[in-house]
Order: C-alpha cells, then sequence, then structure tokens
C-alpha cells in the first residue's frame, strides 16, 4: 500500500510546483550589462542609466515562456564606496536608472543590483569610474609638465543618415520618385522621439506631408523607411538637386536636439533612368550681377549711400517682369480662384530680407527693371543707410532677381555681395592755450592737442608737425591710444625765417580696421611778426635817425680833456655834435635839462678849509 501512495504524492508535488511557477514571471538570464555613462566626476550628482540585455529564449523551445527582468523594487549599492545602497528607478523591464550622489571617492567601483524579483543580485563588474577634476594651480608655483585632459561626463544620443538613394538612379523635373532613408543612433545613450522633416524645396513630399514619426533607437540602433516625392520644374537644367531633412529629438532625460542633413540627387535633362543620347537643356534666363559699387568710398555706422548694381541676363532666353530685391526676397503665388473667383497673379515679397546691418532710405527694396533680352545689363541704384550698431566689418548682402521666362514660368535667382563697414576715428587737433607772439628768427612753442571727438577709443600712430618757412625741433610724437574726453598734447618748437601767415601742417598716422594705412592731415596758422630789433632801428623806418658810432679818440684828444678837467672845466667829448641829425623827430631829440650842463670851476675844485 505504502508503495502505491508514494508514486501519486511526487506526482502531486510536481503538478503543484507547475502551478507555482506558471503564476510568476519567468526572469531572463542576462547576456551583457552595461552602466552609461561609465565615466563621472564627483563634484556634482550623476543620473545613471544601467541596460540589460537578456539571453533570448532558444528557439528549439517549443514552448517559449514571455521573460522579464527588472521588477520592482530595485537598488543598486557601489561596492566599497561608503554610499550604502541607492534606490534606482525602473524604466522597462530591461532599464531602471539611479543617482549617483556628490562626493564619491575617486576609483573605479563594482555595482551590485538587488532586483526585487531575484533573490540573486546581479554584479557589474569594473563598469563605473569616479575621478575628481584636475586641482587649480598655485600660482606661485610655476607649472609643470602639460597633463593630459580628463575625459568629459557629457554624453548625449547622435542620429545620423546611414544611407539613403531614390527608385531612380537619375532624375527628371516633374518625375515621382520613392526615395529610401535610414537614420542611425551613433550616441552613446538612447534617442527618443525621432521625428524627420523633410522641408519642400526642389523636391515636394507626397502622401506624408514631409513628416516622419522615426520612434526611439538605441545606441547603435538604425532605422530605414521610404517616402515619396516628387521632382520640381525648378530643376531644369541643373545637374543635382538638393533636399533638405531636419531631424530633432531628445535624449533620455528629455534634453531636445536637432540635425540638418542634405541630400543630393543627380537630374537628368529629360525622361529616362540612363542617360540620354544627346542632353539639351531648356533655354531660360539667368541673372547676375556683373559689377557694383557705392558713391561713400568708406562706409561708416550711420553714413547714407547710393549702392549701383550692374545687372546682366547670361541666359539663353529674355527675362520678363523682371525685379531687384535688396536684402533678399522671392515671388509670391496668386490666389486658387476657390468659390468661382478667378485666380489672382502672383506677387513679390521683398519684407523678409535681412536689413539689420543695411536698410533702404527714400524708397523700398524692390526695384523694377522690366523685360530683360539675353545679354542685356541693365543699372540697378538703390539707396541704402549703415545702421549705426553695426561693428566695423566684412558684411554680405544678398540680392535676388524674380523674374518669368517666356513660358510664364516663375524663377528667383540670389546673388551675394559683400560690403566694408568702417569705423574711422574722428580726431581734432588744435591748440589748447592762445599762442605766443612769434618773430621772425626767434623760437617759439607750439601748443598742440589732439581730442577724439568719437564714442570709444581710438589707436593712433605717430604724430608729425612740419611747417614750410621755419625750421622744428621736437615735432614728433607716437600718440597711441585716445579716449573721449582725454585728450594727448605736444609742444613743438618752431623757428620761423619770415613774417606772415605760416601753415602748420600736423599728420597723423594710423591703421583701420582692415590692416590698412591711413593718415589724418589737418592744417593749423601761425602768424609770424618782424624782429623787434629791426622795428627799433635796425634797418627799418626809424634807422635813418639812429646816430652815427663814436670814432675812437687820440691820445692828444685825450691829454687835453684831462687837462680841462683838472683845472675845473668841461671834459666831456665834443665830437657828439652829430649825434642828433637834421630832421628828427622834435619828441626823439634830448632837451636842454637833459643835456649835461657845465659847473663852474669852484663846484669842481672846493677849497680845502683848515681844521679848527
Amino acid at each position: 500500500m505504502r508503495r502505491r501512495i508514494l508514486p501519486v504524492l511526487v506526482i502531486f508535488g510536481v503538478l503543484v510546483a507547475g502551478l507555482l511557477s506558471s503564476a510568476s514571471p519567468v526572469l531572463a538570464q542576462i547576456s551583457t550589462a552595461v552602466v552609461s555613462p561609465d565615466t563621472v566626476f564627483n563634484t556634482t550628482a550623476n543620473t545613471l542609466l544601467i541596460t540589460i540585455t537578456p539571453i533570448p529564449t532558444p528557439v528549439a523551445d517549443p514552448t517559449p515562456t514571455p521573460q522579464t527582468f527588472f521588477v520592482a523594487p530595485v537598488s543598486v549599492e557601489v561596492v566599497d564606496s561608503g554610499l550604502g545602497v541607492l534606490d534606482a528607478t525602473v524604466l522597462s523591464t530591461t532599464r531602471i536608472s539611479f543617482t549617483l550622489p556628490a562626493g564619491c571617492p575617486p576609483n573605479t567601483y563594482n555595482l551590485v543590483i538587488n532586483n526585487g524579483g531575484d533573490p540573486d543580485p546581479i554584479n557589474v563588474t569594473n563598469q563605473l569610474v569616479v575621478r575628481s577634476p584636475a586641482p587649480t594651480p598655485d600660482p606661485a608655483t610655476p607649472p609643470g609638465p602639460t597633463n593630459t585632459p580628463l575625459p568629459t561626463n557629457y554624453v548625449r544620443p547622435m542620429v545620423t543618415v546611414q544611407s539613403y538613394g531614390a527608385s531612380s538612379e537619375k532624375l527628371t523635373p516633374g518625375q515621382d520618385f520613392e526615395m529610401e532613408l535610414t537614420l542611425q543612433n551613433t550616441g552613446r545613450i538612447m534617442a527618443s522621439n525621432i521625428v524627420a522633416n523633410f522641408i519642400a524645396g526642389e523636391f515636394v513630399p507626397r502622401a506624408t506631408g514631409g513628416v516622419k514619426a522615426v520612434g526611439d533607437l538605441e545606441p547603435g540602433q538604425s532605422s530605414k523607411f521610404n517616402l515619396f516625392f516628387t521632382a520640381t520644374t525648378e530643376l531644369t537644367g541643373k545637374k543635382v538637386g538638393i533636399m533638405e531633412v531636419r531631424v530633432s529629438y531628445t535624449d533620455i532625460y528629455g534634453a531636445p536636439y536637432e540635425e540638418t542633413f542634405t541630400l543630393t540627387f543627380p537630374m537628368v535633362a529629360s525622361g529616362g533612368s540612363g542617360p540620354a543620347p544627346t542632353s539639351t537643356v531648356a533655354p531660360r534666363p539667368q541673372l547676375i550681377i556683373s559689377g557694383y559699387h557705392s558713391d561713400v568710398e568708406m562706409l561708416q555706422p550711420g553714413t547714407e549711400f547710393t549702392l549701383e548694381l550692374n545687372v546682366r541676363n547670361v541666359g539663353n532666353s529674355m527675362a520678363k517682369s523682371v525685379s531687384a530685391i535688396v536684402g533678399g526676397g522671392s515671388t509670391e503665388s496668386g490666389s486658387s480662384g476657390g468659390d468661382g473667383e478667378a485666380p489672382g497673379p502672383g506677387g513679390i515679397s521683398g519684407g523678409g530680407g535681412e536689413f539689420s546691418d543695411f536698410a533702404p532710405v527714400g524708397s523700398s527694396n524692390i526695384q523694377v527693371l522690366g523685360d530683360m533680352e539675353a545679354g542685356v545689363s541693365k543699372r540697378v541704384a538703390q539707396k541704402l543707410i549703415v545702421n549705426v550698431s553695426t561693428e566695423p566689418g566684412a558684411y554680405p548682402l544678398k540680392v535676388s532677381f524674380a523674374y518669368s521666362d517666356e513660358q510664364d514660368s516663375r524663377f528667383t535667382d540670389d546673388q551675394v555681395i559683400t560690403l566694408l563697414v568702417y569705423k574711422m576715428p574722428t580726431i581734432d587737433v588744435s591748440f589748447y592755450r592762445p599762442l605766443d607772439p612769434f618773430f621772425v628768427g626767434q623760437m617759439g612753442m607750439l601748443p598742440i592737442q589732439v581730442a577724439n571727438l568719437g564714442r570709444s577709443s581710438a589707436v593712433l600712430g605717430t604724430m608729425t608737425v612740419t611747417a614750410g618757412n621755419a625750421e622744428m625741433f621736437d615735432n614728433t610724437l607716437i600718440v597711441g591710444n585716445v579716449d573721449p574726453g582725454f585728450p594727448i598734447t605736444m609742444d613743438a618748437m618752431l623757428t620761423p625765417v619770415e613774417a606772415g601767415t605760416l601753415e602748420v601742417s600736423v599728420v597723423i598716422e594710423y591703421t583701420d580696421d582692415f590692416s590698412k594705412a591711413r593718415t589724418i592731415t589737418e592744417t593749423l596758422e601761425v602768424e609770424v611778426m618782424e624782429s623787434p630789433g629791426e622795428e627799433m632801428g635796425m634797418g627799418g623806418e626809424m634807422g635813418e635817425f639812429m646816430p652815427p658810432p663814436l670814432q675812437p679818440e687820440t691820445f692828444m684828444q685825450k691829454v687835453w680833456r684831462f687837462i680841462r678837467g683838472f683845472i675845473g672845466l668841461d671834459s666831456a667829448r665834443t665830437d657828439t655834435q652829430g649825434m642828433f641829425p637834421e630832421g628828427m623827430p622834435p619828441e626823439m631829440v634830448p632837451s636842454e635839462e637833459m643835456m649835461p650842463a657845465e659847473r663852474p670851476p669852484e663846484e669842481i675844485i672846493k677849497p680845502i678849509e683848515p681844521e679848527g
């Protein structure tokens, strides 16, 4: 009896175990476990992602059981870090995320994952590297050898175009075709919410409106899809057609990204997928700018100028109703004529151009040129002003030409020219105080100052002061930086050689914003008078009244004057009678009171009175 009961109990236990195992999820076996990012810095908290790749169920299994891996609650332990057990968030059955706090000691760590659905922990060996930033060098310590920079803590997804192609080897204008495009995530984390937007231009999307939702791509994963397009007639005569694709997506943390790709497709002039025996390009006009110039040589902020363009039709047919749009523009299609209305003609749009640096003045930015035969040139004049906020530099200016051909097909040709904007220094050269009188042959000082009247500082070079009929000393100075309101002074020495108005030239050298040498020249006037000695009788009008020089005395004349003085008579020289010639003004002739009078002998020789 016991032998019969024992097999029955064994079979019953097997059935109960099978029922219990079918009621709980079957945990998958691990193929790989990856932490991302695998290198972080300990200065801030870092959010890390762990992705598990389970081992797939064998194909030979007749009854595969759905497998799962992560079941909440899940925690992560960074071994030997001292941080304890960290809570984790379950993102999917194969992905979790956790936050590593700041201050974790630098090291390479093993991770232990405690899964709520599995009693056995999972070990992620040598996956996480924690580093600390390089210390700031002490200024007093000389720098050592250059070290290799530490890896960055920035990781992101990166969606790229892996491959693309069309259903035809070469496309024809007006042809409908199917395009195949493959996108791939070459980044290190997953790219989510991927949307591809195909911009309508030379190729027009059909059926989907030009938008394709791709979804999510894991690192290294790719996605292939097909879209239908139509090649427009604008591709007539072109060898290559261009399609623009903008791909937007986010990472697992919600940060947005956008990429722009340019796809090119070869074109043929006639139908067929292969090259035609003879390729004939359809005739069409083509407008270009063959030359341009401005009536102002050097454009500066706030300058009004007239820009003249030489427009030429280099195509092989006539361009009808040509309009030049300075700043860029396009043609607008007319109304469709719904509800029984007649279709309206298209217009010209010139308000969407770029006018931040150059703006039209006096008229709009659209000039009507009329019809232009092939090979004909016309001139376009547009008055513009340079914005006062424009900095010195080379600025491109877009000019569009809107027209139609003889078959009334609309075209827009865009041209770009370059205008140079300078910022010349505004310098005033003058005297910083009134001048002292200048006389012929006498050295005087020129108190010259250089003032900056602009709104910003100016860097000047050498200043040189010169004059035609004069000798100059200390007449060279290196100016340097001149701030507004702080003049630079220079005291040059001048010796004129003739009387009259003397022109003094001040030349300042400097370099403009395009490294070209330039000069500033100012002219100052100085009045020079005759020498004072000539006006007082050294050859002037009063020279004829000056007395002749006295002749030297003979020995006998000196003896006679000594005897006259000894006996008390006048001993003055008697040859001064001709010192005051006739015709001399009366006010200049000395009066008798001014002339020395003869004194009696008793006043000259006084008797000696006896003492007592």
